[in-house]
């Protein structure tokens, strides 16, 4: 699948569109949706925004780097 993955692959614009594994459903209750919008919330903002202060996404980072970036999304359930 593709996805936007914040990277620091390019100082300039530190994420990039990137093709990266699609995710096991964590549990028999979790549905899969085909994205259909999506957007960016105020704390990935941060990422790409060095004027208004530190991060508050990277404070608990304690999992892989680089990450994909995309929590603010609708769409269809595909795979209940």
């Amino acid at each position: 699948m593709r996805a936007v993955q914040f990277d620091l692959a390019d100082p300039a614009f530190p994420a990039s569109l990137a093709d990266v594994p699609e995710p096991e459903l964590p549990a028999a209750d979790w549905a899969r949706v085909a994205v259909t919008v999506g957007g960016i919330c105020g704390s990935d903002l941060h990422l790409f925004t060095h004027n208004v202060g530190p991060t508050p996404t990277l404070f608990g980072m304690t999992g892989a780097f680089p990450f994909v970036l995309g929590h603010e999304i609708a769409g269809r359930v595909v795979d209940p």
